[in-house]
């Protein structure tokens, strides 16, 4: 018996083996038993991953570097490569040079806390905190003056000096020194837009009679460095109340009613104390949480403010807050994740930051509440639309936290129940997520392999596909060049009998040409007069090479002294390393009248009919030994390159008895392959 099976969608992605059998579910029908440098659009069809760029080498190759992502805004990005003691910056396929040798940044940190390095990012400055160092900001003054400053969380005013008060009375009044009151005064200094106050002055006292005719104090003092205003407070009743403001440095007080609503700032030194593991913005204030000492603390400061702990005595809704996780283990809080409430992750459980009886969150309101028990590794999340997506704490698999309407609160669930094999005994090393052209979690493993996870929750659309290469990654981050997200990765490979890292970035999906698509890795692109020699090479040497001139796949060459030499001249030529993308298809299952979907029946895949989009070189069978390359050329006129081919094509395949029938489809040359469809005709025996 011969029979006709059709795919029109692979949008479930690479998925184990262990779900072969469950042919109830909906992911098996459009799923793949292997789906390797592919990715996998949310429409349903794969495409060839693009190759990576070379970009530079990192500082050390025989240390491990991380990038993190600088974002100003769309059109201006950097990548930073943060390595041993140092920061290197890259942009669009280059590094930032100071003269001759790439601009660098001294930094503290080693390379053993790299990856436990947390950031956040407003306008120039990149906040970094670890618990083993005190945390310090980025900034950007110019586009090759970048500082690592510490952070003041108390105020750098000074408070005035040398206050003196005195007392002013009518000359009518006949004994002075009846009915006398204290009068207790202070003062503060004020930055020029008042965004900044000093703590209290030495307060100064005074024996008076305020309520005499024509009495009064002078206050007087001397100018703060750095201070433009000056607020004058009274104590009344133990706490020192607002009476006046002014730019001069003395104030008249002629029984002024003081404003016990506004006091003079005092400032939280309880997060100097520690070192914060974790931080982020939210609500207007930026967070920490996790310090050695306190690891469930979490410190909000005052609203408005990028580093401010000033808080008042009574406390005041926009004073910075200080509050514990009350748990029933001590987990330190790993990540503050910001979605429509705050979320803290530790290595146990979930919590969301929450109020009561008031929607505004300040000192007195805030709540804490646990959400799951699902913890995190050390690994940074990242934020997808209303979700996160975080690695597990154990088990190594991907977790989606989401808010559910129907239970009420944050639920945790597995993203990887599908594809285990690809988390599995393995660690999450990295992790980031681009949303142009597609939206995809680029996770960083510890074997080395790059998962790639096509992800829109709200369409239930979940695939994975693995992202391989001649040597391993090791860790990626993501920036928008252009009109796309573009991954940025290190690679550790093996060049010319030599361990070398580079910084490499993965090229666009999206070209005008053929000729200017990439697809082979640590590439080198040449763009400029019809030449026969390519050179400047270097990082390649040694090494065989893929070829792709002016839209021809030319044969392989060796790296010599930095060149390769073509057999006609080409002007746009891409030079990189070779690499496989394999597809194979699941096992076909059948209703038959038997009930056992074929599971006891041999089947023979005797033709497979692939639809194609904008493709090149794509050869099947029924396993990787016996495979069937479709010709290249179609109707081309000779002497110019094959062009691209959309439409439906059979392709002839050795057939071969199996109890799986499967399809396999490979690509190895430096071209482009997208399927849209499968159609096998199997006999079933």
């Amino acid at each position: 018996m011969a029979v006709r099976i059709f795919r029109n969608s692979f949008g479930g992605g690479e998925i184990s083996n262990t779900m072969y059998a469950r042919v109830d579910d909906a992911k098996n029908q459009t799923g793949l038993a292997k789906c390797k440098n592919f990715i996998v659009e949310p429409q349903g069809p794969v495409f060839r991953r693009p190759g990576f760029e070379y970009v530079a080498h990192t500082k050390y190759a025989n240390r491990k570097c991380r990038l993190i992502p600088f974002l100003f805004s769309l059109d201006q990005t950097m990548v930073l490569e943060v390595g041993h003691q140092y920061i290197r910056f890259h942009t669009n396929k280059q590094t930032l040079m100071n003269g001759n040798a790439p601009y660098e940044l001294a930094t503290p940190y080693n390379e053993a806390d790299l990856f436990e390095l947390d950031f956040v990012q407003s306008i120039d400055v990149i906040t970094i905190v670890h618990m083993n160092y005190p945390p310090r900001t980025l900034k950007r003054y110019g586009a090759t003056d970048w500082r690592l400053e510490s952070i003041a969380f108390n105020t750098v005013l000074s408070p005035p000096s040398g206050l003196t008060v005195e007392q002013t009375i009518g000359p009518d009044v006949e004994d002075n020194n009846k009915n006398l009151f204290k009068r207790r005064y202070g003062v503060t200094s004020l930055n020029a837009d008042a965004s900044e106050e000093s703590v209290l002055s030495a307060t100064v006292e005074i024996d008076c009679n305020p309520f005499a005719d024509g009495a009064y104090n002078t206050i007087r003092w001397s100018a703060s460095p750095g201070a433009s205003i000056y607020r004058v407070y009274r104590n009344v009743g133990g706490v020192y109340s607002y009476i006046g403001q002014t730019a001069e440095t003395s104030i008249i007080d002629d029984a002024i009613s003081p404003d016990s609503s506004i006091t003079p700032p005092r400032y939280d030194a309880e997060i100097v104390s520690g070192n914060p593991g974790t931080v982020t913005y939210f609500d207007q204030r930026k967070v920490f949480a996790g310090t050695r000492n306190k690891p469930q603390n979490i410190w909000m400061t005052a609203t408005g403010s990028e580093n401010s702990m000033a808080y008042h005595l009574p406390l005041q809704s926009t004073d910075r807050i200080s509050a514990r996780v009350y748990a029933r283990d001590v987990n330190r809080i790993r990540h503050l994740v910001p979605l429509s409430r705050l979320v803290l992750l530790t290595a146990s459980g979930c919590w969301v930051v929450g109020t009561t009886d008031t929607d505004a969150l300040t000192p007195e309101s805030i709540s804490f509440k646990n959400q799951s028990a699902e913890g995190a590794s050390a690994v940074n999340p990242v934020a997808v639309n209303s979700a996160c997506v975080y690695a597990a704490a154990r088990g190594g698999h991907l977790r989606e936290l989401g808010y559910s309407y129907e239970r009420g609160g944050f639920i945790s669930g597995d993203l990887c129940l599908r594809a285990p094999h690809l988390f599995d005994h393995k660690e999450v090393v990295d992790l980031a997520y681009s949303k142009a052209p597609n939206p995809i979690i680029w996770s960083v493993s510890s074997d080395g392999v790059l998962v790639a996870f096509t992800y829109i929750p709200e369409q239930q659309i979940g695939a994975f596909s693995t992202i391989e290469t001649r040597g391993a990654f090791e860790s990626v981050t993501v920036v928008s060049e252009g009109y796309e997200d573009i991954p940025y990765v290190v690679t550790r490979r093996t060049v010319n009998g030599r361990e070398i890292r580079f910084i490499e970035r993965m090229h666009e999906v999206q070209t005008v040409s053929k000729s200017e698509s990439c697809y082979v890795d640590c590439a080198g692109f040449y763009n400029g007069a019809p030449t026969r020699v390519v050179s400047g090479l270097n990082w390649l040497e040694g090494e065989t090479v893929s070829i792709l001139a002016d839209g021809y796949v030319v044969p392989d060459q060796r790296v010599v002294d930095g060149k390769i030499t073509l057999e006609y001249e080409a002007s746009q030529v891409y030079v990189g390393l070779q690499y496989d993308s394999d597809m194979v298809t699941l096992p076909i299952h059948l209703q038959l009248n038997d009930m056992s979907y074929g599971t006891s029946h041999r089947k023979n895949v005797t033709e497979v009919t692939i639809r194609l989009n904008e493709s090149s070189g794509v050869a099947a069978g029924s396993s990787f030994d016996k495979l069937y390359q479709m010709p290249p050329r179609a109707t081309e006129s000779p002497g110019y390159p094959p062009n691209l081919r959309s439409g439906i094509y059979d392709l002839q395949i050795k057939p071969k008895w199996s109890d799986e029938g499967q399809v396999y489809i490979r690509q190895s040359l430096p071209l482009p392959l997208r399927i849209t469809s499968i159609t096998t005709k199997v006999e079933i025996s």
